[in-house]
């Protein structure tokens, strides 16, 4: 990626009951359910390398280190 700032987008992994912070299984489970959105499972559980150019090398991130 040509900017060093980008990151994928959130996507939807799963849904909480806001009254209590509950797992849910779906919208239809509670009135007060809502998705759960965090960056893709291999971008938190996977090493990142990026460029860096200051350093003009690649870089290895650890998981989650990048969020």
């Amino acid at each position: 990626m040509g900017d060093p700032r980008w990151r994928p987008s959130p996507v939807e992994t799963g849904w909480v009951d806001t009254s209590t912070g509950d797992p849910v299984t779906g919208e239809e489970a509670s009135p007060y359910a809502e998705p759960v959105y965090e960056l893709p499972i291999l971008w938190r559980t996977s090493w990142i390398w990026v460029w860096d150019p200051h350093q003009e090398a690649v870089m290895k991130y650890p998981p989650g280190t990048l969020c």
